[in-house]
């Protein structure tokens, strides 16, 4: 039979292409048609298949072996998010919430761990944590615009801090964002404050982060 436009629009292409006339090939389908391309290098001059498959499983490995290298964020002293009890490096003091005041301040304390020792430390996407203590779910916070001694406390809105280490080993700066000041314990007559600090020579600016058991500190209370 002679061909013809009437009979081009329903006559079907050989099966192995799997299309119409009338309709374009589906564009995400391979073409059984057209030869594989090989995962295997190309051959050296009087190379054989068997050296070609040790050098391809070679590369393999070597490419596999990169990318399992741990990130640089994995061998570093990041803190992660969790559970700590934030200890002074100098005084021993562990940072808590004194909530037998209005102004629930930070504060060192002493003696056996409670949940108001106990601080939800969460790293954020961009690096920076907020701290919050676990008895009340109360954020640690400093006044808009801190200046040196003006005292930490809690408040209900998040506030950010950076946590970064120091040259000691497990002994870190608690930063405010606004300004070079950080979480230092004010000794007086009578009580430890967490106020706002310069210095990065001070050991009472630096804390040690210790990870806590929370269901153990529930059992005991």
């Amino acid at each position: 039979m002679r061909d013809s436009p009437g009979n081009r629009s329903s006559q079907v292409i050989p099966n192995h292409t799997g299309a119409l006339y009338d309709s374009p090939p589906n564009p995400f389908f391979l073409s059984p048609t057209l030869p594989l391309r090989s995962n295997l290098p190309p051959s050296a001059p009087g190379q054989g298949e068997e050296a070609k498959i040790q050098t391809f499983e070679t590369t393999r490995d070597n490419t596999e072996r990169f990318q399992r290298e741990p990130s640089a964020e994995s061998l570093d002293n990041t803190i992660a998010t969790g559970a700590y009890i934030i200890t002074n490096a100098e005084t021993k003091d562990e940072a808590a919430l004194d909530d037998t005041h209005q102004e629930l301040n930070l504060v060192g304390a002493s003696g056996e761990c409670e949940l108001g020792k106990i601080w939800s430390v969460e790293r954020l996407s961009n690096g920076r944590y907020t701290i919050k203590n676990a008895r009340n779910a109360m954020f640690a916070s400093h006044e808009t615009c801190p200046k040196e001694e003006s005292t930490v406390y809690a408040n209900k809105d998040a506030k950010e801090w950076i946590i970064e280490e120091s040259t000691s080993t497990d002994q870190h700066f608690i930063k405010c964002t606004e300004a070079d000041l950080y979480w230092g314990l004010e000794v007086s007559v009578g009580k430890k404050v967490i106020v706002l600090r310069s210095g990065e020579n001070d050991k009472r600016n630096l804390w040690r982060l210790t990870q806590a058991n929370i269901s153990d500190t529930l059992e005991a209370i």
